[in-house]
């Protein structure tokens, strides 16, 4: 069997599905980007594209971030002043970010109560929600050891730990 060579269809339709032109220097980028769903930030993929066989420079890297942002490719999270991630995931969920170890978790809540609550004036349209819930974890403590509920009270989650 014959080795693919050319491009990955699925990542040019992707882009193409998003109204970005699917060039090498991006199919790149998505494909490092959508290999896992994780967190990750510009200068990872950097360092993880410029491994391979096709590298892209820096600003080729923010550029295409920022365009794939602005198209609703990827969602860009900025966690703290000096970082900012990106996601694939771009379906409503929220994020629970440990300041000491730099993890993030995504997890899932209903917004429903916060719409309600906003009451914007008619001429406002609510076109999202985002929150990043910041923690300290205990030493020897991460974050994917966490459970998320949303399901315990109309305002409310629960996160829960097993025991040690």
């Amino acid at each position: 069997m014959m080795k693919q060579t050319g491009p990955d269809m699925d990542m040019v339709n992707l882009l193409r599905d998003h109204g970005i032109a699917p060039t090498l220097q991006r199919l790149e980028i998505a494909s490092a980007l959508f290999s896992d769903k994780r967190h990750v930030t510009a200068e990872q993929l950097l360092e993880e594209i410029n491994l391979g066989s096709n590298p892209v420079s820096r600003a080729t890297l923010y550029n295409t971030l920022r365009l794939m942002s602005a198209k609703g490719l990827v969602r860009e999270l900025i966690v703290d002043p000096a970082r900012v991630v990106y996601e694939p995931r771009t379906t409503d969920h929220h994020h629970i970010y440990d300041v000491t170890t730099g993890e993030l978790m995504d997890f899932d809540a209903e917004s429903q109560w916060m719409t309600e609550a906003l009451r914007l004036p008619s001429e406002f349209e609510l076109i999202g929600i985002d929150v990043i819930v910041r923690v300290r974890g205990a030493r020897g403590r991460r974050l994917n050891t966490l459970t998320a509920r949303s399901d315990i009270g109309h305002n409310a989650f629960q996160l829960s730990a097993p025991e040690s």
